[in-house]
């Protein structure tokens, strides 16, 4: 044994005690909690935007503002091509007209002759049809322009992949955004998944400025996961920024680190 802790000393310098404490320190570092962390795609988004959606079936003849303007309130956002609204509409006020002189030609002539007089229900009912019909026509041409209900940043692709283009009535087109009011999107893949609580630490790390880390904390993590544009299978976490919104940008993108559970 004399030997041992001598080849001991001889090869570290220490004596046998020290070594000893020296592994005992090492097992008990090893045994200090750390918070698991993971990292993920992260991207600066509007927080709570108003949503833009069409509000007919149709088709998209203009789009007179750019990404990425500012807009004020009651600015048009859109036209649609409108000559179809427009006949339809001029075709239901002259079935009106028709249906009003029939009715006003029956309610005369109903006190001489009495079959006549029994149309008269009857051609009453078909004028408020055709008023119903022409007011849905006219309700639906108020809707060919589009505009801001609010002011904001409008925030959409691109014009040309919505010139020309058919929509469906509530189809998202745009959104309006208050650029002090911002907040992180990041895409947690299922592989790199760790639990997340509220008020979890993110650094972010943006590709604008990726040699300093921005602090944020988790507001809301999805329960279920989700496919990306980009086939990738994640859940959509949501951080609150830490500093003020006009330091950043919407759209930047960088890597968010993500810290989770003390392991």
């Amino acid at each position: 044994a004399g030997g041992q802790s001598s080849r001991l000393q001889w090869r570290w310098g220490l004596s046998p005690t020290a070594t000893w404490m020296l592994a005992a320190a090492m097992a008990g570092v090893l045994a200090i909690p750390v918070p698991m962390s993971t990292l993920a795609p992260a991207k600066i988004v509007a927080k709570d935007p108003m949503i833009v959606s069409a509000p007919i079936d149709g088709v998209i003849s203009e789009i007179p503002v750019l990404p990425n303007m500012v807009v004020s309130e009651g600015e048009v956002l859109f036209r649609y091509e409108d000559t179809t609204f427009r006949s339809e509409y001029q075709v239901a006020e002259r079935n009106l007209d028709v249906a009003i002189a029939q009715y006003r030609r029956a309610s005369q002539g109903s006190f001489v002759e009495a079959e006549q007089k029994a149309d008269v229900p009857q051609l009453k009912a078909e004028v408020e049809l055709r008023e119903t019909e022409r007011n849905y026509m006219y309700e639906r041409l108020t809707k060919v322009e589009v505009k801001a209900e609010q002011a904001g940043l409008l925030l959409y692709t691109d014009k040309s992949d919505w010139i020309g283009k058919p929509v469906m009535v509530g189809q998202r087109i745009m959104e309006l955004a208050d650029p002090k009011r911002l907040e992180v999107r990041i895409d947690l893949p299922v592989e790199d998944a760790i639990v997340l609580r509220e008020g979890a630490l993110v650094a972010l790390f943006l590709n604008a400025n990726p040699f300093s880390s921005v602090p944020a904390k988790v507001s809301h993590a999805s329960y279920h996961a989700e496919v990306l544009p980009n086939n990738m299978l994640a859940y959509r976490v949501t951080a609150q920024l830490e500093r003020e919104a006009s330091e950043f940008r919407i759209g930047w993108q960088g890597t968010a680190k993500i810290y989770g559970e003390q392991v």
